[in-house]
């Protein structure tokens, strides 16, 4: 048998067209979809009991794995992407490894702590959400009383909701790594000394610690690995992330669909033997 693929026509990733066309090309049925916001569409192109991949936005795989039985509908179990989740495995490889972690409520109110006496002495820092559901975007940030930035994340997040910080770095590239526990399916370069840069290849020496740390950690059958190369050429892991939400850039394809069908036919063959 072979699996059913949902994709959405995202807007801010154009590699879903290659995708949808890949998997064409191997012999699936694909149907390729715009989001509807705030749930207003169905999506009923597909049977709860058929074996479905989907790929799309955060929004839209979140909907459709309330409303779908599909197996496995998509890789994203949100609880597996947290930073306090990979960082406990993963400590010695991170790209931010002097961090700390303080609910956003007290991030403000210990920014000059922060500025000025945490780390040394610096004019702003970096910071991400805990989350791997992207509830703000991750950057640099100064002073907060200063920072439009900031005041996005406090209309969008609970006074709780953990935030990384740490020193800020020099990025002189990063890489996009295809990942299951076993082997690097492919990768790409999506940045280049600060500029959105999406290029085929990457450096061995970046495959290849995307490969061992997916060894140590691997929360899907398939998932992402994001290497960054620092101003030292240190190679250094940014994130892990949900193979179903993330944008695939320059990858290449084949190898994609073909390792995501395999995986999704075994997952959907041992659900029915249940």
């Amino acid at each position: 048998m072979k699996p059913k693929w949902l994709i959405e026509d995202f807007e801010a990733d154009n590699s879903f067209g290659n995708l949808a066309e890949e998997v064409k090309r191997q012999g699936m049925e694909c149907e390729v979809i715009t989001y509807l916001p705030f749930q207003s569409g169905s999506y009923d192109v597909y049977g709860d009991e058929d074996c479905v991949l989907v790929q799309g936005s955060i929004n839209l795989v979140q909907q459709l794995q309330k409303d779908k039985k599909w197996i496995p509908g998509a890789w994203l179990t949100p609880k597996a992407f947290e930073c306090i989740m990979y960082y406990a495995h993963l400590g010695k490889y991170l790209f931010n490894d002097r961090y700390i972690i303080l609910p956003r409520a007290e991030v403000a109110r210990r920014m000059d702590w922060l500025l000025k006496d945490c780390f040394g002495t610096y004019e702003q820092v970096f910071m991400r959400p805990n989350s791997g559901l992207k509830i703000f975007n991750a950057g640099l940030f100064p002073d907060l009383k200063w920072s439009s930035a900031w005041a996005w994340v406090e209309d969008y997040t609970e006074p709780e909701s953990l935030i990384i910080i740490s020193t800020p770095k020099v990025i002189k590239a990063e890489w996009r790594f295809v990942c299951t526990k076993d082997e690097v399916v492919t990768g790409c370069q999506y940045e280049l000394g600060g500029e959105f840069i999406r290029a085929p290849g990457y450096p061995e020496a970046a495959k290849e610690l995307a490969k061992e740390i997916a060894c140590v950690y691997h929360p899907e059958p398939m998932f992402v690995i994001d290497i960054c190369q620092d101003a030292d050429d240190r190679y250094a892991l940014m994130e892990i992330g949900s193979f179903s939400v993330a944008g695939l850039y320059a990858c290449e394809m084949e190898p994609i669909v073909r390792v995501a069908s395999e995986l999704a036919v075994k997952e959907f063959e041992e659900y029915q033997k249940i």
